[in-house]
């Protein structure tokens, strides 16, 4: 066995494909084939199988393999770290995150930003999904690490408690509702509300208004957005009253564009959660990118907005 026949393997393993991992890195689709074939031949066993579809799989020898192999990746990486033995430029890879809206505004941009520092030659790509989506991705293995408002449904994802993310009412500055120190569930329910999302989709904000209903409020949704950003529009022209994420509206609400308005015995706190593939070993750039995610984890007893 040979380094390039581990990498190639675990590129492979990575993708489902042959071509896609010979684009990553930089080499033939035959030469990858090559490699394949002379690890099988190592091992005296089928590693991959021709899937449903297009693409390929892992036989359960293969899976096993490819365990061990990421562990050999994963050390030779840590030694070219503290030796230098230059294997950089076949070792840089790629890493694709992924993150439902809230994740994905702020939290994982800042995170990958700081990865980027150290991974200065790691392709790095930042899908936004709804969770349903995030979570087929990762059991397909197009998504590597992904943080999500809901935890997945099934069993072969790995599921870690990830702090949570505060929402918050908002008022343009000149609305007269944003004068009121607190605002009632009633006075709520009597403002038109902006918020994001389509109306039949899970989302956090589905969720904090189900809970208001739970209070026998009857709101009145003046509009739904695709965007943040539409929603901060329309509440700049005081159509109504806005939800988003705290993180969403932090520098309109200091600059005093916006006041967030206070709504006592509602919790507008969403969960999140970090996931990835158990039965997939992470790959050396996920496992560095997860530590600072968790190196970044919101502190319970730290403020992100107004109670």
């Amino acid at each position: 066995m040979t380094y390039k026949q581990l990498l190639a393997f675990a590129t492979v393993a990575k993708h489902f494909s042959v071509a896609r991992a010979a684009a990553e890195l930089g080499v033939s689709q035959p030469s990858i084939s090559k490699h394949l074939r002379l690890l099988e031949e190592a091992h005296k066993a089928k590693l991959f199988y021709r899937g449903n579809g297009s693409g390929i799989d892992l036989t359960d020898t293969g899976q096993a393999v490819l365990h061990h192999v990421h562990a050999i990746l994963s050390r030779l990486e840590k030694l070219e770290q503290r030796f230098n033995l230059g294997f950089s430029a076949a070792r840089s890879g790629s890493l694709t995150v992924a993150g439902t809206y809230a994740p994905s505004a702020v939290l994982l941009p800042r995170v990958l930003a700081s990865f980027k520092q150290h991974h200065p030659d790691v392709e790095v790509s930042l899908r936004t999904h709804f969770g349903k989506e995030i979570e087929e991705k990762v059991l397909q293995g197009k998504v590597d690490i992904a943080v999500v408002n809901r935890k997945p449904h099934s069993r072969r994802i790995a599921v870690e408690p990830y702090g949570a993310q505060r929402l918050v009412a908002f008022a343009a500055a000149n609305d007269p509702i944003a004068r009121k120190r607190k605002l009632t569930l009633h006075e709520l329910a009597a403002a038109p509300l902006i918020i994001r999302g389509e109306k039949r989709v899970t989302s956090t904000t589905e969720e904090v208004l189900r809970q208001l209903r739970d209070h026998g409020l009857r709101l009145k949704i003046a509009m739904r957005c695709d965007s943040s950003e539409a929603v901060k529009a329309a509440v700049r022209e005081r159509l109504g009253v806005g939800i988003l994420y705290y993180d969403s509206v932090t520098v309109s609400l200091k600059r005093g564009e916006f006041k967030a308005l206070r709504l006592p015995g509602v919790n507008l706190k969403a969960a999140m959660f970090l996931i990835y593939h158990k039965e997939r070993p992470l790959s050396a750039n996920a496992g560095d990118f997860v530590a600072l995610l968790r190196a970044s984890r919101p502190r319970k007893n730290k403020s992100r907005g107004p109670a």
